[in-house]
C-alpha cells in the first residue's frame, strides 16, 4: 500500500513540476523543456522501478501462498486417508460385533477389548494396536494370551 501511494505521489510531483515549466517558457521550446523533460523520464524511471519491485514482492507473496496451499492439500488428503481407515475400521468393529462374539466369547469385556481382538485376528502388531486404540500393551498381550487359550480349548 505505501509503494502505491508513493508511485502517486511522484506522479503528481512530475505532473506539477510540469505544469509549473510549461507556461512560463516560450513557444521557441528551449532548454528548459528539455531538462522538464529530462526530469520526466527520470520520474517515469523511478516509477517504473519501484513497479518492477512491487511485482517482485507481490511474485514472492504469491509464490509463498501456493506454497502453504499446497501442504496444507497434502494435510487435508492425510487427514481424509485417516478418516477412511477409521471408517474402515469402525465398520469391521461393527461387523465382528454383530458377526456373533462366539469367535471372542469370554474375551470381549467392552467394546475396546473386541476392537482389539478384532485387530490381533487381522494380524496387527501389539504396537500398533496400542497405538490406535489407546489400550496398554500389557492389556492387549493378556488378550493376546487368552485368545490363544481360548482357540486352543476349542479344538
Amino acid at each position: 500500500m505505501a509503494h502505491i501511494i508513493l508511485y502517486l505521489a511522484l506522479v503528481g510531483v512530475a505532473i506539477f513540476l510540469y505544469a509549473l515549466a510549461r507556461p512560463g517558457q516560450k513557444q521557441s521550446g528551449g532548454a528548459a523543456e528539455l531538462q522538464m523533460q529530462q526530469r520526466f523520464e527520470h520520474v517515469i524511471q523511478k516509477m517504473s522501478a519501484e513497479q518492477s519491485a512491487i511485482a517482485e514482492t507481490l511474485h514472492g507473496k504469491i509464490m509463498a501462498m501456493q506454497t502453504a496451499i499446497d501442504s496444507l492439500s497434502e494435510i487435508v488428503k492425510q487427514q481424509e486417508e485417516r478418516i477412511k481407515h477409521l471408517s474402515h475400521t469402525e465398520r469391521n468393529f461393527e461387523s465382528e460385533q454383530t458377526a456373533g462374539a462366539n469367535v471372542t466369547e469370554g474375551l470381549a469385556y467392552s467394546p475396546r477389548h473386541l476392537q482389539v481382538v478384532t485387530l490381533l485376528k487381522n494380524g496387527k502388531d501389539v504396537q500398533t494396536i496400542a497405538r490406535e486404540t489407546g489400550v496398554g500393551i500389557g492389556e492387549i498381550q493378556l488378550l493376546q494370551r487368552l485368545m490363544r487359550q481360548n482357540q486352543g480349548d476349542a479344538r
